[in-house]
């Protein structure tokens, strides 16, 4: 059975966003379970604003789908355009990563923008899925359909190296880490106001926007460290030797950058959203979304605590052993629909 993939922005040699990562995966985990699998990212010609380059890419891409034989899996806001395989008798699967249209840092257009892609691919599927269990609860609410949870398959993962590290002046278990797209909503702000003596390092950029990168330099304090998007050994060791991961989106899916600190045993303090809880459970620390006082309060809280620290790595660990695997038996059910 072929699956033609629409919706990432770039999956090799590395992936650009959340959205990516779970792509790649999922199409190399389909592809040794005998499925041939065609992904259709972003083109050079695309243009170089955010939001715009998903509505030119999604157009472009659903009329190629119309051509293509096989299922068209859309994934995020590419969907807006899910009716026009539907309509050349495609079949077409939906797969949702957040809802974007919630995103308090966005504009009203945008937030119709991402309302109407998700309605359009909801209402043009003939299977959909969620990437998290709170999503998928939300959609089946809202939308009175069936909706299949589909997680991201990720194993435990490990890295004794740290010569990258050193080669930039860090120690391992001596530097605070987040990783990640940098964007408002992301709580990057809250990070910058943490008072420790810790170099906090920020792994990560933008994809277009430069003012806003600019803007958090500006009001970083001497101890916090940017670096840009990593990748290879240096993302392996960056994860591998924090002494603790943070996470304060206001806003997510299933991140990513989160199941891949839970991968690597590093303890985690994260914002308490709903997405959040789901994918760490027991596994971290969580503190009031938005909340600059509890969020200090807790990062003080666990660098007292060595112990605590050592123990969460090692739920974290398990956490990722237990919960975030493939489902064989379900991917096949939904593919071989």
């Amino acid at each position: 059975m072929k699956i033609l993939m629409i919706g990432p922005r770039k999956i090799y040699p590395e992936p650009r966003a959340g959205l990516d990562f779970y792509v790649r995966s999922l199409s190399e985990y389909l592809s040794s379970q005998g499925f041939s699998v065609e992904v259709v990212c972003h083109p050079a010609w695309c243009p170089k604003i955010h939001h715009l380059d998903t509505f030119t890419y999604g157009l472009w891409a659903s009329w190629k789908a119309c051509f293509t034989k096989g299922i068209i899996h859309y994934h995020g806001g590419a969907a807006l355009f899910a009716w026009i395989p539907r309509l050349f008798g495609k079949k077409v699967f939906v797969t949702l990563h957040s809802r974007e249209s919630k995103a308090q840092h966005i504009s009203h257009p945008l937030r119709l923008f991402y309302r109407l892609a998700e309605k359009m691919g909801i209402q043009s599927a003939h299977h959909i899925s969620a990437v998290s269990q709170t999503l998928q609860k939300e959609l089946m609410r809202d939308y009175k359909k069936e909706v299949t949870h589909i997680p991201m398959g990720i194993k435990p993962a490990f890295c004794d190296s740290a010569g990258e590290l050193n080669r930039l002046g860090l120690e391992p278990k001596k530097y605070i880490l987040f990783l990640g797209r940098l964007a408002p909503g992301k709580g990057i702000e809250l990070l910058l106001k943490a008072k420790t003596s810790y170099p906090i390092v920020i792994a990560g950029a933008p994809l277009y926007d430069k003012n806003y990168l600019a803007a958090l330099k500006q009001q970083a304090p001497k101890n916090v460290i940017f670096l840009g998007n990593v990748t290879g050994l240096l993302k392996r060791e960056l994860l591998a030797h924090a002494l603790i991961y943070i996470q304060a989106s206001e806003n997510e899916g299933a991140s990513i950058a989160l199941l891949e600190a839970l991968s690597f045993g590093l303890p985690l303090l994260v914002s308490d959203i709903a997405q959040n809880r789901e994918l760490v459970g027991n596994a971290g620390v969580f503190f009031r979304t938005r909340d600059a006082s509890d969020f200090q309060k807790k990062l003080e809280a666990l660098l007292d605590e060595p112990q605590t620290l050592k123990t969460l790595g090692e739920k974290a660990r398990d956490h990722i052993a237990q919960n975030c695997a493939w489902d064989d038996k379900k991917l096949t059910a939904f593919f071989d629909r």
